[in-house]
């Protein structure tokens, strides 16, 4: 098997041609220039409530898509809005069953939501980031991270996966699409970000479909801009 610390020839084609669909260069690495950009635009948000207020987008939300160094950007987050406007729900499972008058009391939004739940609970415009990581490196740390996972061994629908996919090499692991712990990692950052709320289903919702069609994409890179 290929040693987990090593990307095969295949995976780096699969980097390049991914890379390329997006108009991206094909490095390694994490752009800490648009990192450095984040914490900078972070740090020029006033402080006064008043002043946000007045600006239309009193909202703020941080959509922290799983393995991109959300956690390090949330902290900083959280250091420019007091805690009693710091919603301590970071998940849209938990965060769509909240009360809406305490909902509403809060400024800022930060967790695994994605952007069209979002939009779906504020109802009103508000300021949103994101963090991205090179797609490779972000499943790569993702495979890790699963592997090492003890909670999910309790879990009914997920423990018989667990010592599988322990045993497996990155290749192999991102070639078990039939698997739910693989598929769930799947193109993660496009559905974070492009993905419409059936209109027929009420929040929360499951998720099926893993594969984005080309509208989703879309949506995604303009959501971006």
């Amino acid at each position: 098997p290929t040693p987990d610390h090593t990307l095969t020839n295949e995976l780096e084609s699969w980097r390049a041609a991914i890379k390329s669909s997006f108009g991206l260069p094909n490095k390694k690495g994490v752009d800490k220039s648009m990192l450095n950009k984040l914490v900078k635009l972070i740090n020029k948000r006033p402080t006064s409530t008043k002043t946000t207020r007045e600006s239309g987008k009193k909202k703020f939300a941080f959509i922290h898509i799983p393995k991109t160094a959300g956690m390090t950007l949330s902290a900083i987050l959280e250091q420019k809005f007091p805690k009693e406007k710091t919603c301590p729900v970071r998940l849209y499972q938990d965060l769509v069953k909240m009360p809406k008058d305490e909902f509403d009391s809060y400024e800022l939004f930060r967790g695994h939501i994605p952007y069209e739940v979002m939009g779906y609970l504020l109802k009103e415009p508000f300021t949103c980031i994101t963090v991205l990581r090179e797609p490779v490196a972000r499943y790569y740390s993702y495979y890790k991270f699963m592997k090492k996972r003890e909670d999910l061994e309790q879990s009914p629908f997920l423990a018989h996966e667990i010592p599988l996919i322990r045993k497996m090499d990155f290749k192999c692991f991102a070639a078990s699409t039939e698997m739910v712990i693989v598929k769930d990692g799947l193109n993660q950052q496009c559905r974070y970000l492009g993905r419409a709320i059936p209109e027929h289903i009420t929040l929360p919702y499951r998720d099926e479909k893993k594969w984005p069609t080309p509208e989703e994409v879309e949506r995604a890179k303009t959501r971006l801009t």
